[in-house]
């Protein structure tokens, strides 16, 4: 183990924010969390040794009080151990690095374990939906150079505007407290941070005209709680869906991954709209909703990401098999991603709508319905309206 290298109370503060990001969105295990750091600094855990305990502990203990499920944390114990044996995985490469977490994940899109999977894909194995989105992104950020685009992505790939805290307030905005903000390479210097406009003040206000995202009207903010509460409540056949809202930016709204398993506690794989599944004895699924929306906008993301599931575009349902519509759902992951938004969006919309909300409906259906073509014939109805049924199921039937 190198001396100590001088304290910088910068990296200090900026290490932790980065480590409860990873802790938040699952990836909790010691040795994963520093290195993923250090990778992003383009340095060596070895080198950095004197901050790595204290970035870890910090942010799980921040984790803890805010609520956070820490239960795969490492133990001190094996923090010990990892340190104490440093020379033996902290000279490494970052991406040489192999741990058993990280090889349970595959990087096919963006997850609650490691949102930096999905720059790894537009970089190294994109899709058209990953160069789009990673084009996009970089052309939102025009003043940003290209090792701070690639940061900016890797902590919020969903980011919209982000200026620091003194340019937001030359333009009348005041950085909200608590906000989480994003480090970027500093000129002359090591890091600044800057934060993204949803996280400044006063709120933005979305418009269901022009707005895919925006949900206006009369909200019980209970009633997305509830629902979150209902559906991480293990079902008689096995069923549980958890849901974690970390930031992720304006450009992004939310997510479902996961895979039927034997119900327990571990995370599951990674799990794309366009992957299949093997059926099991149980199931857990991990959605992910951008907590910088508003509630009526995380309901409605929330309820878009259960029709994906219901409908069968994430895999089947099918414990106990018997009959697969009353006691699960048929696998429908391989329908032409259009035809998948549609329903997913239709399930949204309707139950939405009788929650007394305006959404962006219309305008998010628009381009998938033009371009789904001939295969619009292939949006099942029937499927849609027992999703809606299981979803309206959880919410006691009526607002």
């Amino acid at each position: 183990m190198t001396s100590p290298p001088p304290f910088d109370p910068e990296i200090q503060a900026a290490g932790v924010t980065l480590a409860a990001a990873l802790i938040e969105r699952g990836t909790q295990d010691f040795v994963s969390v520093v290195t993923a750091i250090a990778g992003d600094l383009d340095m060596l855990p070895v080198d950095l040794w004197v901050y790595l305990r204290s970035w870890y502990e910090g942010a799980r203990y921040a984790c803890l009080d805010r609520g956070i499920d820490t239960s795969r944390c490492s133990t001190e114990d094996e923090i010990c151990d990892a340190m104490a044996n440093i020379d033996e995985w902290g000279e490494a490469q970052p991406d040489a690095v192999s741990t058993p977490e990280r090889d349970n994940h595959s990087a096919t899109g963006p997850t609650g374990d490691d949102l930096r999977a999905l720059m790894g894909l537009a970089l190294t194995a994109p899709t058209p939906d990953a160069i789009m989105h990673f084009a996009g992104f970089a052309n939102r950020m025009r003043g940003f150079g290209p090792f701070n685009v690639q940061m900016i992505y890797a902590q919020r790939p969903g980011a919209g505007l982000v200026a620091t805290r003194r340019e937001w307030a030359r333009e009348g905005r005041t950085v909200r407290p608590g906000a989480i903000p994003i480090v970027v390479l500093r000129p002359m210097g090591p890091i600044e941070y800057v934060f993204e406009e949803l996280d400044t003040d006063p709120p933005i206000q979305r418009d269901p005209a022009s707005d895919a995202f925006a949900a206006t009207g009369s909200f019980n903010p209970d009633r997305l709680e509830n629902l979150i509460a209902g559906l991480a409540k293990p079902t008689a056949r096995h069923l549980k869906v958890r849901v974690s809202r970390p930031p992720v930016g304006a450009s992004l709204a939310g997510w479902i991954h996961g895979q039927p398993l034997a119900w327990t506690d571990q995370a599951p794989s990674v799990h794309k709209h366009s992957s299949a599944s093997k059926a099991a004895e149980g199931s857990v699924w991990d959605v992910t909703v951008n907590r910088q929306l508003t509630p009526a906008e995380q309901f409605v993301t929330l309820l878009h990401e259960l029709g994906h599931l219901f409908c069968g575009h994430v895999g089947p349902f099918i414990e106990n098999n018997l009959g697969v519509d009353e006691f699960g759902w048929p696998d429908r992951h391989d329908l032409p991603g259009a035809v998948k938004e549609i329903e997913a969006e239709l399930v949204a919309w309707w139950l939405a709508n009788r929650e007394g909300l305006t959404t962006g409906s219309p305008l998010y259906l628009r381009p998938y319905l033009e371009q789904a073509g001939s295969a619009v014939a292939e949006v099942d109805l029937d499927r849609v309206t027992r999703a809606v049924a299981r979803v309206r199921g959880y919410l006691g039937g009526k607002p």
